[in-house]
């Protein structure tokens, strides 16, 4: 499903061209889902998540001040909240989802974050993609439903310094 981020960053040069990139950031991720059989016809979920990465960037000189960087490393998310709509039989029901350290949803989420951006002065555009290498739902031996997190981000940034 659609969702929306917002978050800091910082970077700080190793060894230019490469930089570390820490990023603190609250994500909104979800799914829906259409099982095929029984009577539910469709179920779909937001949870919201805090995300911490430590990241490499790689930055390619484009002239003047601007530059193009490549982005890759590891993301941790904190689910600290979510909702789930079931429609069953044509009535949607609507409830908060359940998370927990072993059953029901994961409070962790586990990811590859990887990204192309441009810079230019103090601004950034980016396209990046993140690729859950974590099932979130606890409840995958019984059910075998692997829910792993996914998405395709553009984001605007602005450095502050």
């Amino acid at each position: 499903v659609p969702g929306f981020n917002i978050g800091a960053r910082f970077k700080t040069s190793f060894e230019p061209p490469l930089h570390f990139v820490g990023m603190l950031s609250y994500n909104m991720r979800g799914y829906t889902l259409k099982p095929l059989l029984g009577d539910t016809s469709k179920i779909e979920t937001h949870i919201h998540y805090i995300d911490i990465a430590p990241l490499l960037s790689f930055d390619i000189d484009a002239g003047s001040r601007n530059h193009f960087s490549i982005t890759a490393g590891p993301v941790m998310g904190i689910a600290f909240s979510g909702r789930q709509k079931t429609t069953e039989n044509g009535v949607t029901t609507s409830a908060p989802m359940k998370f927990d350290v072993s059953k029901d949803y994961g409070y962790a989420s586990f990811a590859i974050f990887s990204g192309l951006s441009y810079h230019f002065d103090k601004m950034f555009v980016e396209a990046s993609y993140h690729l859950g290498v974590s099932s979130i739902n606890n409840n995958e031996e019984t059910d075998n439903t692997n829910i792993k997190n996914r998405g395709f981000a553009i984001s605007l940034g602005y450095w502050l310094k």
